[in-house]
């Protein structure tokens, strides 16, 4: 559960959040609202490209939290101060 811990914000999180068992329809009539903590959810291709980005595939697995990061790294700027991941540095081997 710490992705829905994770993205609890206090200023515009509600007061309760309900995280449904994998595979239960929510009231949409949808099996996933592609916002869930859940694997079937959060397991998605990413894609890198451009200038110094060499052709690869990394199987290991990439956390959300490690986006912010990695493109602060990329770019050439100071990762946000509340970032908590780390840079994908196969992203850095060229």
């Amino acid at each position: 559960m710490g992705k829905a811990q994770n993205s609890f914000f206090e200023r515009t999180s509600g007061d309760v959040t309900l995280c449904l068992l994998p595979g239960w329809a929510s009231d949409n009539g949808k099996l996933s609202d592609a916002g869930s903590p859940y694997n079937y959810d959060t397991h998605v291709p990413l894609l890198f490209w451009g200038a110094g980005i060499k052709n690869q595939k990394i199987m290991r697995p990439i956390d959300m939290c490690d986006l912010a990061p990695t493109i602060s790294s990329l770019v050439g700027i100071a990762p946000p101060l509340a970032a908590t991941g780390g840079t994908i540095v196969e992203l850095h081997n060229k």
